[in-house]
């Protein structure tokens, strides 16, 4: 029924694996926090439980991921090709083999780790940003919806498409070889920069 007290699981199985959890609960801590730290590795597709609401999520080596409303950040890291993810924050930039990604930023909540009662989202306060580097050598289109600070794409070397309908600060695109698809007609942004996009 329980897993411990340390605040922290780790599930790796073999390549291909499968992860059945539909019970997995992300617990609070003493402050009614959600700084839950759940790793996962091996399996060939998951989609996060529904009780795993937040905290800390670190995937790895699971080609396909699927994350629904989390309250904290999603560490994506070798082996996922394929994201799609709702969330306050992302981590990309171990994702050395992601083809494409769809995110939607959303705003921290009262169980979120860092939330802040001043915090006003419609001036981007605790808000969580997206960037896409170099190490991105694979990924091919972003989609970007839902609310967000910035998102920054520099140097990725095969994205062809970026499509954004969130509402956010700025945009930037610099250095993407291959890019040839800008789409923000659905956005709300307030600057965009884009350069030597050959």
């Amino acid at each position: 029924a329980k897993f411990g007290t340390a605040n922290a699981l780790t599930i790796h199985t073999k390549t291909g694996g499968t992860l059945t959890a539909a019970a997995l609960t992300s617990p609070l801590d003493g402050n009614s926090d959600l700084t839950f730290n759940l790793t996962l590795k091996g399996m060939a597709s998951v989609t996060i439980p529904a009780g795993v609401v937040g905290g800390d999520l670190n995937v790895s080596e699971v080609p396909s991921l699927t994350v629904n409303g989390f309250q904290g950040e999603v560490d994506v890291n070798t082996g996922v090709t394929t994201l799609v993810a709702s969330a306050t924050s992302f981590a990309l930039d171990g994702a050395d083999d992601l083809v494409t990604a769809t995110l939607t930023g959303q705003a921290r909540t009262a169980s979120h780790d860092a939330y802040q009662s001043t915090d006003v989202p419609a001036e981007g306060d605790g808000l969580g940003n997206i960037s896409v580097v170099a190490a991105n050598a694979d990924l091919t289109s972003l989609t970007v919806a839902g609310t967000v600070g910035t998102v920054t794409v520099n140097a990725a070397p095969a994205i062809t498409a970026v499509t954004i309908s969130a509402t956010m600060s700025d945009l930037t695109l610099v250095g993407n070889v291959d890019l040839t698809n800008v789409d923000v007609s659905d956005a709300s942004i307030q600057d965009i920069h884009i350069d030597n996009n050959d």
